[in-house]
Protein backbone atom coordinates (compact mmCIF):
# COMPACT_ATOMS: atom_id res chain seq x y z
CA UNK A 1 0.00 0.00 0.00
CA UNK A 2 2.76 2.49 1.05
CA UNK A 3 4.82 1.80 -2.28
CA UNK A 4 1.57 1.81 -4.16
CA UNK A 5 1.17 5.64 -2.79
CA UNK A 6 4.24 6.51 -3.34
CA UNK A 7 4.47 5.51 -6.93
CA UNK A 8 1.07 7.25 -7.91
CA UNK A 9 3.03 10.35 -5.99
CA UNK A 10 5.96 10.23 -8.13
CA UNK A 11 3.76 9.82 -11.08
CA UNK A 12 1.79 13.32 -10.39
CA UNK A 13 4.98 15.01 -8.99
CA UNK A 14 6.40 14.46 -12.76
CA UNK A 15 7.09 17.46 -15.14
CA UNK A 16 4.76 15.98 -17.62
CA UNK A 17 1.92 15.26 -14.69
CA UNK A 18 2.46 19.40 -13.42
CA UNK A 19 2.87 20.61 -16.47
CA UNK A 20 -0.43 18.98 -17.45
CA UNK A 21 -2.14 19.82 -13.92
CA UNK A 22 -1.02 23.65 -14.17
CA UNK A 23 -2.56 23.74 -17.95
CA UNK A 24 -6.36 22.61 -16.89
CA UNK A 25 -5.70 24.49 -13.79
CA UNK A 26 -5.23 27.68 -15.64
CA UNK A 27 -7.79 26.86 -18.62
CA UNK A 28 -10.66 26.22 -16.04
CA UNK A 29 -9.81 29.40 -14.22
CA UNK A 30 -9.69 31.42 -17.48
CA UNK A 31 -12.86 29.36 -18.91
CA UNK A 32 -14.92 30.34 -15.81
CA UNK A 33 -13.78 34.34 -16.36
CA UNK A 34 -14.74 33.94 -19.62
CA UNK A 35 -17.93 32.70 -19.28
CA UNK A 36 -18.99 34.74 -16.67
CA UNK A 37 -18.07 37.68 -18.63
CA UNK A 38 -20.01 36.88 -21.29
CA UNK A 39 -22.95 36.05 -18.56
CA UNK A 40 -22.19 39.66 -16.48
CA UNK A 41 -20.80 42.17 -19.66
CA UNK A 42 -23.07 40.77 -22.17
CA UNK A 43 -26.70 40.82 -20.05
CA UNK A 44 -25.54 44.47 -18.66
CA UNK A 45 -24.57 45.86 -22.33
CA UNK A 46 -27.85 44.66 -23.50
CA UNK A 47 -29.68 47.25 -21.42
CA UNK A 48 -27.17 50.04 -22.47
CA UNK A 49 -29.19 52.99 -24.06
CA UNK A 50 -26.64 55.85 -25.00
CA UNK A 51 -23.71 57.29 -23.45
CA UNK A 52 -22.88 60.46 -22.16
CA UNK A 53 -20.35 62.89 -20.62
CA UNK A 54 -20.70 60.52 -17.15
CA UNK A 55 -20.59 57.05 -19.27
CA UNK A 56 -23.44 54.64 -20.19
CA UNK A 57 -26.57 55.52 -19.33
CA UNK A 58 -28.55 51.52 -18.75
CA UNK A 59 -32.15 51.01 -19.45
CA UNK A 60 -34.14 50.92 -16.11
CA UNK A 61 -35.04 47.22 -17.15
CA UNK A 62 -31.86 46.08 -15.82
CA UNK A 63 -32.67 46.97 -12.23
CA UNK A 64 -35.96 44.11 -12.90
CA UNK A 65 -32.93 41.97 -14.04
CA UNK A 66 -31.01 42.79 -10.85
CA UNK A 67 -33.84 42.25 -8.55
CA UNK A 68 -34.45 38.34 -10.00
CA UNK A 69 -31.27 38.00 -7.13
CA UNK A 70 -31.30 40.93 -5.63
CA UNK A 71 -27.59 40.20 -3.56
CA UNK A 72 -25.71 38.29 -6.29
CA UNK A 73 -25.37 39.86 -9.81
CA UNK A 74 -23.92 36.81 -11.47
CA UNK A 75 -27.05 34.60 -10.51
CA UNK A 76 -30.00 37.44 -11.77
CA UNK A 77 -28.09 37.62 -15.19
CA UNK A 78 -28.32 33.87 -15.10
CA UNK A 79 -31.57 33.76 -14.20
CA UNK A 80 -32.81 36.47 -16.66
CA UNK A 81 -30.89 34.70 -19.50
CA UNK A 82 -32.55 31.50 -18.84
CA UNK A 83 -36.04 33.59 -18.87
CA UNK A 84 -34.94 34.95 -22.42
CA UNK A 85 -34.24 30.97 -23.29
CA UNK A 86 -30.60 31.24 -23.79
CA UNK A 87 -29.27 28.94 -20.78
CA UNK A 88 -31.37 26.47 -19.40
CA UNK A 89 -32.15 25.68 -15.12
CA UNK A 90 -29.24 22.58 -15.75
CA UNK A 91 -26.83 25.49 -17.08
CA UNK A 92 -27.10 27.32 -13.61
CA UNK A 93 -27.18 24.00 -11.38
CA UNK A 94 -24.12 23.51 -13.15
CA UNK A 95 -21.83 27.64 -12.97
CA UNK A 96 -22.73 26.85 -9.52
CA UNK A 97 -20.59 23.32 -9.37
CA UNK A 98 -18.02 25.18 -11.71
CA UNK A 99 -17.94 28.17 -9.25
CA UNK A 100 -17.31 25.79 -6.31
CA UNK A 101 -14.71 23.70 -7.90
CA UNK A 102 -12.89 27.11 -9.33
CA UNK A 103 -12.39 28.25 -5.90
CA UNK A 104 -11.33 25.24 -5.22
CA UNK A 105 -8.74 25.18 -7.53
CA UNK A 106 -7.58 29.36 -7.21
CA UNK A 107 -6.98 28.51 -3.01
CA UNK A 108 -5.87 24.53 -3.06
CA UNK A 109 -3.74 24.82 -6.60
CA UNK A 110 -0.42 23.46 -4.50
CA UNK A 111 -2.34 20.52 -3.04
CA UNK A 112 -4.13 19.75 -6.74
CA UNK A 113 -0.55 19.59 -7.80
CA UNK A 114 0.73 16.88 -5.41
CA UNK A 115 -2.01 14.43 -4.20
CA UNK A 116 -2.46 11.84 -6.42
CA UNK A 117 -6.27 11.65 -5.19
CA UNK A 118 -6.69 14.82 -5.98
CA UNK A 119 -7.05 17.42 -9.63
CA UNK A 120 -8.60 18.91 -11.97
CA UNK A 121 -11.69 17.97 -12.94
CA UNK A 122 -11.70 18.64 -16.84
CA UNK A 123 -15.13 17.58 -17.16
CA UNK A 124 -16.37 20.69 -15.93
CA UNK A 125 -14.08 22.37 -18.99
CA UNK A 126 -16.60 20.62 -21.18
CA UNK A 127 -19.66 21.80 -19.25
CA UNK A 128 -17.84 25.48 -19.53
CA UNK A 129 -17.55 25.03 -23.53
CA UNK A 130 -21.49 24.10 -23.43
CA UNK A 131 -22.31 27.27 -21.73
CA UNK A 132 -20.17 29.30 -24.05
CA UNK A 133 -22.06 28.12 -26.84
CA UNK A 134 -25.80 28.58 -26.12
CA UNK A 135 -24.20 32.05 -24.49
CA UNK A 136 -22.58 32.51 -28.08
CA UNK A 137 -25.45 31.16 -30.15
CA UNK A 138 -27.84 33.52 -28.16
CA UNK A 139 -26.01 37.06 -28.34
CA UNK A 140 -25.20 36.01 -32.14
CA UNK A 141 -29.12 35.55 -32.66
CA UNK A 142 -29.30 38.91 -31.56
CA UNK A 143 -26.44 40.81 -33.42
CA UNK A 144 -28.27 39.23 -36.64
CA UNK A 145 -31.55 40.19 -35.57
CA UNK A 146 -30.90 43.73 -35.24
CA UNK A 147 -27.80 43.83 -38.03
CA UNK A 148 -28.80 44.78 -41.23
CA UNK A 149 -26.02 43.20 -43.52
CA UNK A 150 -27.97 39.97 -42.23
CA UNK A 151 -31.12 40.61 -43.71
CA UNK A 152 -32.26 38.04 -46.01
CA UNK A 153 -29.40 36.29 -44.98
CA UNK A 154 -29.58 32.53 -43.38
CA UNK A 155 -27.54 32.04 -40.64
CA UNK A 156 -26.45 29.44 -38.51
CA UNK A 157 -26.60 29.83 -35.01
CA UNK A 158 -25.26 27.24 -33.79
CA UNK A 159 -21.88 28.04 -35.94
CA UNK A 160 -21.15 31.60 -34.64
CA UNK A 161 -18.44 31.27 -31.73
CA UNK A 162 -17.45 34.67 -30.29
CA UNK A 163 -13.44 35.16 -29.44
CA UNK A 164 -14.13 34.26 -25.84
CA UNK A 165 -15.65 30.90 -27.35
CA UNK A 166 -12.85 30.14 -29.67
CA UNK A 167 -10.54 30.65 -26.66
CA UNK A 168 -12.45 28.38 -24.72
CA UNK A 169 -12.28 26.22 -27.50
CA UNK A 170 -8.58 26.28 -27.75
CA UNK A 171 -8.07 25.89 -23.79
CA UNK A 172 -10.12 22.51 -24.01
CA UNK A 173 -7.84 21.11 -26.59
CA UNK A 174 -5.30 22.29 -24.80
CA UNK A 175 -6.90 20.33 -21.57
CA UNK A 176 -7.09 17.21 -23.67
CA UNK A 177 -10.74 17.55 -24.28
CA UNK A 178 -11.36 16.52 -27.69
CA UNK A 179 -14.97 16.64 -28.14
CA UNK A 180 -16.86 14.36 -26.04
CA UNK A 181 -13.53 11.94 -24.79
CA UNK A 182 -11.05 13.72 -22.36
CA UNK A 183 -7.48 12.30 -21.59
CA UNK A 184 -7.59 13.68 -18.34
CA UNK A 185 -8.62 12.52 -15.16
CA UNK A 186 -11.43 14.53 -13.02
CA UNK A 187 -10.45 15.08 -9.70
CA UNK A 188 -10.60 12.23 -7.31
CA UNK A 189 -8.78 9.81 -9.31
CA UNK A 190 -5.59 8.97 -10.19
Amino acid sequence: MKDDLRARTEDKLSPESVTQSLIQAGALLTGYELVKSSILDGVRDFFIIGFDEAGMTISPEYQKVLALEPKNKFRASVAWLIEMEALKPEHAETLERIRDHRGEVAHELARLLIDPDAGVDVSLLKDLRDCMHALDRFWGSIEVDINPDFDGTEVDLDAIRSGSGLLLDYLCDLSGLDGESSESKPRGDS
